[in-house]
């Protein structure tokens, strides 16, 4: 299983996902998890070793760097 580590991160004012909580994943790691994708898929795993499942992955576009920077 990948592992890496984020910082949450809310939307503001954004239209329907006004105040959402998010966190971005390198695209190196949803490479890893499916390759190529880019529709929602759903992921399972722990967070601050909280276990989480029936979780989805929304896109919001491809990085240009590797590593997930914009």
């Amino acid at each position: 299983m990948p592992s890496f580590t984020t910082t949450l991160q809310k939307f503001g004012e954004k239209g329907d996902k006004t105040r959402w909580t998010y966190i971005e994943i390198p695209l190196a790691i949803t490479d890893e998890l499916k390759p190529g994708q880019k529709k929602a898929f759903r992921v399972k795993g722990t967070l601050d070793n909280h276990p989480i499942k029936l979780v989805s992955l929304l896109p919001m576009g491809r990085s240009i760097n590797p590593d997930g920077a914009l």
